[in-house]
């Protein structure tokens, strides 16, 4: 069913303004037990999403590049809460905020920036990208075209960090910390059920329909949405768990 809200505002939106970077990018979801591979660690683009660059300091890596973090981060929700916390005292190269629909007179991307100065959350530089601006690139991503009518899913913000990083000009991403059989987050012990999975499922499917490089490090990600697997390209990779 074709939405009309998200028609309007996708209608009504000029392309999001973001950074252009080439080469490899991996995104990092919020799921447990993140797998990456090592070689390709100093050499790529690094992004994060929400809470989740909590899980990239295994890796050695304590500021990522970019970081997508949607734009309620202080409802006061147990996730929400959560999330900040993990984010307390950290920084990122670039903070990119995703709007959503709100209601209130206050910009969503204040709310979220003064979320982020209370717990000493640094960044180097921000954008903000309008729920419209998210719509259209989501319908360039997965369809490569315009349309006047909407029916595409938000997905999650770890899946929407994907299609940005295409949208901004990496050649190839692999996806880490994306699962939809691994509940909970990373940065939690509580155990929340993941959300947007039938969402994110078709995205990915969409992407791998049109012949996106995208790759994934979790073979059950693979097996769900038909995207390449990592060791399926590099049979003698190592794999950091």
């Amino acid at each position: 069913m074709f939405s009309i809200k998200k028609s309007l505002l996708a209608a009504r939106a000029v392309p999001a303004q973001l950074p252009k970077f080439s080469g490899d990018a991996i995104v990092f979801g919020s799921a447990p037990n993140a797998n990456v591979p090592t070689e390709l660690l100093s050499n790529s683009t690094i992004v994060t999403a929400n809470g989740s660059q909590v899980g990239i300091e295994e890796f050695g890596i304590d500021k990522p590049d970019f970081t997508f973090m949607r734009n309620n981060m202080d409802s006061g929700r147990q996730v929400d809460t959560e999330t900040l916390e993990a984010l307390r005292g950290k920084s990122t190269k670039h903070l990119i905020v995703m709007e959503g629909r709100s209601r209130s007179s206050t910009p969503e991307h204040h709310r979220s920036l003064d979320s982020l100065e209370k717990i000493g959350y640094v960044y180097d530089a921000f954008s903000v990208v309008s729920l419209g601006q998210m719509i259209l690139l989501i319908d360039q991503i997965t369809t490569g075209k315009r349309h006047r009518l909407v029916t595409k899913p938000l997905g999650s913000a770890g899946v929407r960090a994907i299609m940005a990083s295409l949208y901004m000009g990496a050649s190839r991403v692999i996806v880490a910390g994306i699962s939809f059989v691994e509940s909970g987050h990373q940065y939690s012990r509580s155990g929340l059920k993941r959300k947007h999975v039938e969402d994110d499922q078709v995205i990915l499917q969409a992407m791998r329909s049109r012949g996106l490089d995208v790759i994934s490090t979790d073979q059950s990600l693979a097996d769900a949405t038909g995207l390449r697997h990592w060791c399926d390209d590099t049979p003698n990779s190592v794999v950091s768990e």
